[in-house]
C-alpha cells in the first residue's frame, strides 16, 4: 500500500512539474560579440609599446562592462529603439512584415536584460539580452551594439581632441622658447655665441619637430575617427 502511495506522489509531481514546464513562458537570450581594442588615440598620445604593455583585458573588460551597463546607455537604447521601430511602423504602413513589439521596454527594464560575457581572457566580448520574446531580444542586442560602438567612437574623438589640443599649446609654448633663444643668440650678431644659448635652441627646435608631427598624426587619427 505504502509502495503505491509513493508512485503515486511521484506521478503528481512529475505531473505538476510538467503542467509548470508548459505553463512557463519561455526565455530567449540573444548574443552580438564585439572586439574591442585601445582606441588608436591612446596608440597615438601614449604609442603601441606602451598601450600594449598597460593593456590589461580582464580590467579592460570590466571597464567596458560598466559602461555599458549604465543608465546612460539604456536610454540611449531606449531612444534608438523608439527610432526603428517608429521606421518599421512606416514599413508596415507601405504592405512590408516587419517586426514591431507591443511595448518598447522602459530604460529600467532593458538595464535588467542586459549581460556581458567576456571570451576567454581576450578583448573580445558579447553583449547577451535575455527575453521571453526572442524578436525583441535580438533588436535589443543589435542596438545595444550600436550604441555601445558608437559611445566608444565619441569618446576615442574627445580623447584625440583633447590630445591634440594640449600638443598645439605645447608647440605655442615652445615656439616662445625658440624665439627667446634666438633673440639671445643675435645680442652676440653670429660671433661667440654661447655653447648653452645654441644647445637650448637646438633642443628647442628638435622638441618642435617632434611636436608638430605628433600634432600632424593625431590629426589624421581624429579624422579617421570621425570617418567611422
Amino acid at each position: 500500500n505504502r509502495r503505491w502511495i509513493i508512485v503515486g506522489t511521484i506521478a503528481v509531481v512529475l505531473a505538476l512539474t510538467l503542467i509548470f514546464t508548459f505553463l512557463q513562458a519561455p526565455v530567449y537570450q540573444s548574443k552580438v560579440e564585439i572586439l574591442s581594442e585601445v582606441s588608436s588615440a591612446s596608440e597615438s598620445v601614449l604609442g603601441s609599446f606602451f598601450t600594449s604593455a598597460l593593456f590589461d583585458p580582464d580590467r579592460y573588460i570590466q571597464t567596458q562592462t560598466e559602461i555599458i551597463k549604465t543608465d546612460t546607455m539604456a536610454q540611449a537604447v531606449e531612444s534608438a529603439l523608439h527610432i526603428k521601430y517608429e521606421e518599421d511602423a512606416r514599413l508596415r504602413q507601405e504592405g512590408e512584415d516587419v517586426y514591431i513589439p507591443e511595448e518598447i521596454p522602459a530604460a529600467s527594464e532593458l538595464a535588467s536584460m542586459v549581460g556581458v560575457e567576456q571570451v576567454q581572457r581576450t578583448n573580445i566580448f558579447g553583449i547577451v539580452i535575455t527575453s521571453n520574446d526572442r524578436l525583441l531580444a535580438r533588436d535589443v542586442a543589435q542596438a545595444y551594439a550600436e550604441e555601445y560602438i558608437a559611445s566608444r567612437q565619441l569618446a576615442a574623438i574627445r580623447e584625440i581632441s583633447e590630445a591634440r589640443r594640449e600638443v598645439w599649446n605645447r608647440i605655442q609654448e615652445v615656439e616662445e622658447e625658440i624665439g627667446q633663444a634666438t633673440e639671445q643668440a643675435r645680442q652676440y650678431e653670429g660671433r661667440n655665441v654661447p655653447a648653452e644659448i645654441l644647445n637650448e635652441a637646438q633642443r628647442a627646435v628638435n622638441l618642435w619637430v617632434a611636436l608638430y608631427e605628433k600634432y600632424v598624426t593625431l590629426r589624421i587619427a581624429e579624422s579617421l575617427e570621425q570617418r567611422g
